[in-house]
């Protein structure tokens, strides 16, 4: 918003916005052209396409519990659905009143859980469960590569940023997303595909891949290379505290 005032950013057309890359931010826009700057890419720009973190929690806590049989301390995923919660707020009284035959769907504290642990789903992926891998609620309850590594349709934003690759406007971006929508879009916008355009790195080792016109460092861990080589690249996606 131009410092004289002007509409805000949820009301702003894209005229508007155009106008004022040829205005008060002539520099911003001159100095972008020159590949001065990077693109920091966050979770809001696959929002319309990949799974929300309400249904991230909602398959973490209903794998644990239909995985639940004596629900005791024995019973390793009775023990990690409670300090899950736990984390959501919720005391021992309200836990054993829970009929975990139910799924979570049914359970009347549904939506306060998923609630409470919206701003906390990092806590909930950290909970370990007894004798499993580290990431076994990310990997095997929430299932990254089906949920995150299968998405096939990209949004506009996606597509925006793939037209500034290929222009050769963008020359870095970070992303802490898991999906693959970006790579998907310089495919589709490309006739050669994304090969000598786009270089994705996720293991320090991919520097030395053939480098593209843009690099796409996924800092989190990428969902769709942890799918085609899982002993490679699983041990990169993060989601924990």
């Amino acid at each position: 918003m131009p410092a004289s005032g002007g509409p805000t950013a949820d009301a702003i057309t894209l005229g508007q916005t155009l106008g004022l890359l040829d205005t008060d931010f002539s520099a911003v826009a001159k100095a972008f052209g020159s590949r001065k700057f990077a693109l920091w890419v966050g979770s809001g720009i696959s929002f319309a396409r990949a799974p929300s973190l309400g249904k991230l929690i909602g398959l973490t806590i209903e794998y644990l519990r239909s995985q639940v049989t004596t629900n005791d301390e024995n019973d390793k995923f009775a023990v990690g659905l409670k300090k899950i919660l736990q984390h959501a707020g919720m005391d021992d009284a309200s836990i054993k009143s829970i009929d975990y035959a139910l799924p979570f769907s049914s359970w009347p504290c549904c939506s306060q859980v998923t609630n409470n642990l919206w701003s906390k789903y990092s806590s909930m992926l950290d909970v370990r469960i007894k004798g499993e891998p580290d990431d076994f609620l990310l990997w095997t309850a929430v299932d990254v590569r089906k949920e995150y590594g299968g998405l096939s349709d990209p949004d506009c934003e996606h597509l925006a940023i793939a037209l500034l690759v290929l222009e050769g406007a963008v020359a870095d971006i970070a992303s802490a997303n898991w999906d693959g929508l970006i790579e998907i879009a310089v495919d589709q916008l490309s006739p050669t595909g994304r090969t000598g355009i786009l270089q994705v790195v996720v293991d320090p080792q991919d520097v030395r891949d053939a480098s593209g016109r843009a690099t796409l460092v996924k800092f989190h861990g990428c969902a769709v290379l942890s799918s085609l080589d899982p002993a490679a690249y699983r041990k990169f996606l993060v989601a924990t505290r």
